[in-house]
């Protein structure tokens, strides 16, 4: 009997890392390359990475990732600054 919950532990860890395996390799597929955009009056860090924000990811996420990438401490910015906003490609 030990033996059967053993295999069976065994099988149940093999699935699940394999599941884990591929979806981390989906992640990998993706390519990130960097779009400049020019801030305009009335611009925030917000409303830009709303505009520009990908499917899967949150607009808060997507605003730290902007303000980590361009290595800001808060989320001033000014008419006519570039920044650069994360984009992503499948591979």
């Amino acid at each position: 009997m030990r033996k059967f919950v053993f295999i069976l532990m065994a099988m149940f860890f093999v699935l699940f890392a394999g599941v884990f395996s591929f979806a981390g390799a989906e992640e990998e597929q993706k390519e990130v390359y960097y779009q400049a955009v020019t801030v305009y009056a009335g611009d925030t860090v917000w409303s830009i990475a709303k505009q520009y924000c990908p499917e899967q990811t949150s607009t808060k996420e997507y605003v730290q990732q902007i303000m980590e990438f361009n290595k800001m401490k808060g989320e001033f910015i000014r008419s006519g600054q570039q920044l650069l906003l994360p984009r992503y490609v499948e591979a």
